[in-house]
């Protein structure tokens, strides 16, 4: 059972990492739209294509890795039901 808690433990510190990069990700995102909203007012937009191509980039890897942090609360659950599952059968189902 500690396995299933190590590994627990290593998922969550995996997925929360991911989301936090994502978080990071979105901050990047949204100081490029404003440099964008900037640049269309005062720049003419010349900028613009190259802004919103370094905003897709950043938004395709946020959303990487949040699907990976998903990922990782998704073995987690399927670690814990299979945990579950086993307990029951230990104890007759009577849990």
């Amino acid at each position: 059972m500690s396995t299933s808690i190590d590994e627990i433990k290593s998922l969550a510190d995996d997925a929360e990492f991911q989301a936090d990069a994502t978080i990071e990700v979105c901050t990047w995102v949204a100081a490029i739209a404003r440099a964008i909203a900037r640049d269309a007012e005062t720049g003419g937009g010349k900028d613009v294509p190259v802004l919103t191509d370094l905003a897709k980039y950043f938004d395709d890897a946020g959303a990487t890795s949040m699907a990976a942090a998903f990922e990782h609360f998704r073995s987690i659950a399927a670690i814990v039901s299979k945990a579950n599952g086993k307990a029951q059968q230990a104890t007759g189902g009577d849990l």
